[in-house]
């Protein structure tokens, strides 16, 4: 693809500036919503020439797309490995439902640092609407779901594949509402404790979801 006859030389680096496009759009996106969120504001944020967002990305749906994969894949490889060092470290064992949580749930904190990753989540789930076909995933959120469900159906022999299937849906709406309520007063959510915090209650709440009868 020819450089947009737009673009300048003071945009800067390109590599740079991709950067700058996905970091303020993952900004802007997280605290305004998609729909609300124009690729005029981006750039104003960004510094950057509106027609890079064209060069780099081609449209706003592409755009999202980057965004969304820039955080989803690592998060989905993360929460993988966790669960495969966790069955090593069991061996023959089933892990058991708390620490498959803990490691279902843990890596949401450890990668983001901040609400802001965690917000563009719950607005992922909230606003966007669900791919038609499950080949549009990412492989690795496929690979990743997939291996906590055979996981958690170990832990727990004695619940059928279509209840733990539902309480898995019931522990992500969970995981979301609970993030997206984060945005509202009283509570603060962006200092270090409360995070850890609320990581420890999310995976609190999910092990009781799963117990439930």
């Amino acid at each position: 693809m020819a450089l947009d006859k737009n673009i300048k030389p003071e945009d800067g680096n390109i590599h740079d500036t991709k950067l700058k496009i996905l970091d303020s759009a993952e900004k802007l996106f997280a605290l305004n919503g998609f729909e609300n969120t124009s690729i005029r504001a981006i750039v104003k944020d960004a510094g950057v020439n509106v027609a890079l967002v064209n060069y780099h990305f081609g449209s706003k749906e592409e755009l999202i797309r980057a965004v969304i994969d820039r955080r989803l894949i690592p998060l989905e490889v993360e929460k993988y490995d966790r669960l495969k060092k966790l069955e090593s470290e069991c061996g023959k064992q089933a892990p058991e439902i708390e620490r498959i949580m803990d490691a279902f749930i843990s890596p949401l904190f450890s990668l983001s640092g901040n609400l802001q990753f965690l917000r563009l989540l719950a607005r992922i789930h909230s606003e966007l609407p669900p791919p038609s076909d499950l080949k549009n995933l990412p492989d690795e959120l496929i690979k990743t779901n997939e291996s906590y469900m055979k996981a958690i159906e170990k832990a727990l022999p004695g619940q059928s594949t279509d209840e733990i299937g539902l309480k898995i849906f019931c522990v992500m709406n969970m995981i979301h509402q609970v993030i997206i309520m984060t945005q509202m007063a009283p509570f603060p959510g962006s200092r270090n404790e409360d995070l850890t915090l609320l990581q420890k209650r999310l995976i609190t709440y999910s092990i009781a979801i799963f117990k439930a009868k």
